[in-house]
C-alpha cells in the first residue's frame, strides 16, 4: 500500500468515526442506501447486492500499471486463442468438452475474440498476479455503476471529497461503445436490434434487464431472453416476433453446449453469420482456469515479444492440469500428483471450468484427508492445481450498533473492453473464496488523482 493510499485509507476512517454523530446516525444512512440500492434493482436473487461503503482506493500510478499489464495480458491471449485455429495440435491444450469444440469453431466475422472480460487478481505487496480469467460471461458493470453513484452521494464520501480528487468514468457507455464496434467489425450498417442474453435463472439476471433498458434508453432497441426461446427462419432470428441484430451474451458458453437441441436457433442463426455475438463463443478458449498454464508453457512461448513472457511470469501464478505426469516447477522435474499431495499448503485447486467459487479447494486452510480426495476426483472431473497466492486484508466497516472497522479479505477484478483496460471494482469476503454467490461483497474502486 502506498503512503498515498494509507493516508487516504485514515482520513476515512477518521471522517467516519467523526460523523458518526449522533451515535447510529451513518447506520441508517446505510439502511438508506441499501434502500436505494433496492429501489435500483441492484440485487442477486432478490436480495440487495452487499456493499461497503468504503471504496478501495487506488493512485493514478498504480491504474497505470493496471493498464499496462492488463492490456499485455489480453494481447497475449488472443496470441494463444489464434494458436488453437492455426495450428491444430496445439487444440489438447485447451481442454474443451466434446459439445464445446463444434461452438468454438463457427467462424464469427470479427477481429478478435473477446471483447468482454473481468480479469480477477490479488494484491501482492508490490504488485498484483492473477488468479483466473471470466471471459465467458462476465458482469459487474451495471451494478458498480449505481453503487459508485450511491456511495458517491454518502455523506463521508462527499465530505472526503473536498480534500481528495476521485477520476470517476462509468462503465455502462462503453459496455455499449464495445458492442457498437463488435457490429461494426461484423459489417452492421444499421442501427442493431439487442438481445441482452442469458439464463434468467442465475442470481445477477436483473443486471440483464437493466441493460437492455439502458441500450434502448440510448436509441438501440434492446430486451432481455433467454437462448432457448428463439425462432429463426433461415433468415432473421426472432424473441416473440422481435428482431435480433446484436447479442450481448451474458450466459457461459454451457448455456447453448450442455443441451445443442434447446439452443438450436440462435445457434443456426450464428453459424449462418445473420447475427453478431459479443462475445462470440471462442471467448470460452480465453476463459477456463488452465489457461494460464497454457500462457506460460514453453511450447507457446514462440508466441510471445521477451516483455510478455516477463510479464506473464511476474503476474500468473504456476498453474497446471490435475493429472497423472510430470512438469516442472520451481526449476524441477516433478511428479506432479505425489508432489501436490505432500505440499498442499502451497497449492489450491480448482474446476477447470466452473465459476462462482464453486468447488474450490484452498490447501492451506484444508485438512490432508479432504485434499487427498480432492486430488482423486480430478480424475472424474477436471481440475486444475494453482499455487497458493496469500490473499491481502483492508479494513472495512461495518455497523453493528455503532461503525466498527473489521479486517476483510480483498481481490480486484478489473474490467476489460475490446482488448484494452476499462477498470474495475472488487470484492471482500471473510472467507478466502471471495465471491459474491460465496457470501462476498462489491467494493467499488476509487481512483485518487494523488
Amino acid at each position: 500500500m502506498t503512503s498515498a493510499i494509507h493516508d487516504i485509507n485514515n482520513v476515512f476512517r477518521d471522517l467516519c468515526l467523526k460523523m458518526d454523530v449522533p451515535a447510529g446516525r451513518l447506520e441508517q444512512e446505510f439502511a438508506a442506501l441499501n434502500n436505494e440500492l433496492m429501489n435500483r434493482r441492484c440485487i442477486a436473487k432478490g436480495k440487495v447486492l452487499p456493499i461497503f461503503i468504503k471504496p478501495y482506493f487506488v493512485t493514478l500510478k498504480q491504474v497505470e500499471r493496471f493498464q499496462s499489464v492488463v492490456d499485455t495480458v489480453l494481447t497475449c491471449q488472443e496470441k494463444v486463442i489464434n494458436l488453437y485455429y492455426t495450428d491444430p495440435s496445439f487444440r489438447h491444450l485447451f481442454e474443451l468438452t466434446e459439445n464445446e469444440e463444434p461452438l468454438v469453431s463457427i467462424a464469427h466475422g470479427l477481429k478478435r475474440h473477446i471483447f468482454f472480460s473481468r480479469l480477477d487478481a490479488i494484491m501482492t505487496p508490490n504488485s498484483f498476479r492473477f488468479l483466473e480469467f471470466n471471459c465467458d460471461s462476465p458482469g459487474g458493470a451495471y451494478y458498480t455503476d449505481i453503487q459508485t453513484e450511491l456511495i458517491l452521494n454518502f455523506s463521508v464520501l462527499r465530505e472526503l471529497s473536498k480534500q481528495y480528487t476521485f477520476l470517476i468514468k462509468p462503465y455502462r457507455p462503453m459496455v455499449l461503445a464495445t458492442l457498437l464496434q463488435a457490429w461494426q467489425e461484423f459489417g452492421g450498417k444499421t442501427t442493431p436490434h439487442i438481445a441482452v442474453m442469458g439464463n434468467p435463472d442465475v442470481a445477477n439476471v436483473e443486471e440483464f434487464r437493466l441493460f437492455a433498458e439502458y441500450f434502448t434508453q440510448q436509441g438501440y432497441p434492446s430486451f432481455f431472453t433467454d437462448p432457448w426461446s428463439l425462432d429463426y427462419d433461415g433468415r432473421t432470428l426472432t424473441s416473440q416476433g422481435r428482431r435480433i441484430d446484436l447479442i450481448y451474451r451474458r450466459g457461459v458458453l454451457a448455456d447453448y453446449s450442455r443441451d445443442p437441441d434447446r439452443a438450436r436457433a440462435v445457434v443456426k442463426a450464428y453459424r449462418d453469420g445473420t447475427v453478431c455475438f459479443a462475445n462470440p463463443f471462442s471467448s470460452k478458449l480465453g476463459d477456463n482456469k488452465n489457461l494460464l498454464s497454457v500462457l506460460t508453457d514453453e511450447k507457446t512461448s514462440f508466441l510471445f515479444t521477451t516483455k510478455e513472457i516477463t510479464t506473464l511470469r511476474q503476474h500468473l501464478p504456476w498453474t497446471r492440469m490435475l493429472r497423472e505426469g510430470t512438469t516442472s516447477y520451481g526449476g524441477k522435474t516433478i511428479d506432479l500428483l505425489p508432489f501436490v499431495l505432500t505440499n498442499k499448503d502451497n497449492f489450491v485447486i480448482k474446476p477447470n471450468s466452473e465459476f462462482g467459487g464453486k468447488g474450490v479447494t484452498i490447501g492451506p486452510e484444508t485438512s490432508q484427508q479432504v485434499w487427498q480426495e480432492t486430488i482423486e476426483a480430478a480424475g472424474r472431473e477436471p481440475k486444475v492445481v494453482q499455487e497458493y497466492v496469500p490473499i491481502p486484508t483492508e479494513e472495512f466497516p461495518v455497523f453493528d450498533s455503532g461503525i466498527h472497522f473489521q479486517p476483510k479479505k480483498i481481490n480486484v477484478n478489473f474490467l476489460t473492453y475490446a482488448g484494452k483496460y476499462g477498470g474495475g471494482f472488487c470484492r471482500v469476503s471473510d472467507s478466502s473464496v471471495i465471491n459474491i454467490s460465496a457470501g462476498g461483497a462489491l467494493v467499488v474502486l476509487f481512483v485518487v488523482d494523488a
